[in-house]
């Protein structure tokens, strides 16, 4: 979601633990550009972010852009079904010290590492029968060759 916060202050407005993990959880999120923050200012626009850790040490975070009147409905117990979200996210699974079938006798692990799975569902055209252009497909790729590039710092990757 770094489209709708990049440089901007991010507020969580509610947060709803999910699971024993403390960093599992549900949050609302709130992204206030520069000029809106020191006035309390309001945002239009909201994400609905999960992230969660299983067991096996595999992390995600899925978030979708959500507008305010449908995060209301939503909190006020409404059937959310009729909300449209289009989820994106991202999945980390340890890669772990592998050893590996190895006919050697003095075999090296392999150094520890992660898989790391992004995914997007971006909403180019609301009209069905609209074709994509290079400008929409460019925009797309950028977005996704950025959101990798976040990970990989955020990750300390070469």
């Amino acid at each position: 979601w770094d489209v709708l916060c990049k440089e901007n202050s991010v507020q969580p407005v509610s947060r709803i633990p999910n699971g024993p993990n403390p960093g599992n959880c549900i949050t609302l999120l709130r992204a206030l550009s520069p000029s809106q923050a020191p006035q309390g200012g309001q945002a239009t626009m909201l994400v609905l972010q999960e992230s969660c850790t299983d067991t096996s040490g595999c992390s995600m975070v899925v978030h979708s852009p959500i507008d305010i009147p449908a995060a209301n409905m939503m909190m006020s117990g409404a059937d959310p079904s009729g909300i449209p979200l289009l989820p994106s996210g991202f999945a980390i699974w340890p890669a772990g010290v592998g050893g590996g079938a190895s006919t050697s006798a003095a075999a090296t692990p392999m150094a520890a590492g992660c898989i790391v799975s992004v995914a997007f569902q971006i909403l180019i055209s609301s009209l069905p029968s609209s074709k994509l252009n290079a400008e929409s497909i460019a925009t797309v790729n950028n977005l996704v060759s950025t959101t990798v590039q976040n990970i990989k710092a955020a990750l300390n990757c070469v």
